[in-house]
């Protein structure tokens, strides 16, 4: 607590997490992300890979609330290092309005499970059977001012979200 800015939002900075995808056989899946804390989504601006100052509710995600209801601040993620069965892919990405056909290049799922996020091979958007997929996914935080946030003691951080499976 003592090291955060009084004033102004606090940039925590990121955190890594490997995530491992294995399947039996070569099967054609995505995953969707939902974020079990978006009421404390406090959609401060936040760097989401190269996206800089979002502030997308369905792009970022909630941490909690102080004892006194305040949204602490929220993070943002976005995938990389993507590889399928040993090779470098690329992420793609189906929104659930979209045609179950259209599929765009992107790494960043959204936080509200609208949106499928598969691989594919480099350069193509045709969702791929995999084996195994492994990748990252870069957290980057950031806290609201502690005047705003107006507590005295170290408050938990409780940003959860959930990672659910799809088959294509």
């Amino acid at each position: 607590l003592g090291e955060l800015s009084a004033t102004e939002n606090n940039a925590i900075g990121q955190k890594q997490i490997t995530v491992a995808i294995n399947c039996t056989a070569p099967t054609k899946v995505g995953f969707t992300i939902t974020d079990n804390r978006n009421d404390s989504n406090a959609q401060l601006p936040v760097d989401i890979g190269s996206n800089k100052n979002q502030t997308a509710k369905y792009y970022t995600y909630g941490v909690g609330t102080t004892t006194e209801g305040v949204s602490i601040g929220d993070y943002s993620m976005w995938m990389t290092d993507v590889t399928a069965d040993g090779n470098t892919v690329d992420a793609i990405s189906n929104n659930h309005d979209w045609e179950s056909t259209k599929w765009k290049k992107s790494g960043i799922p959204r936080s509200d499970a609208f949106s499928t996020v598969s691989f594919a091979e480099t350069g193509t958007t045709t969702p791929m059977a995999i084996t195994t997929a492994n990748f990252n996914f870069v957290t980057n935080l950031v806290i609201r001012d502690t005047s705003t946030l107006a507590i005295t003691d170290d408050t938990a951080l409780d940003g959860q979200n959930t990672m659910t499976l799809v088959y294509l």
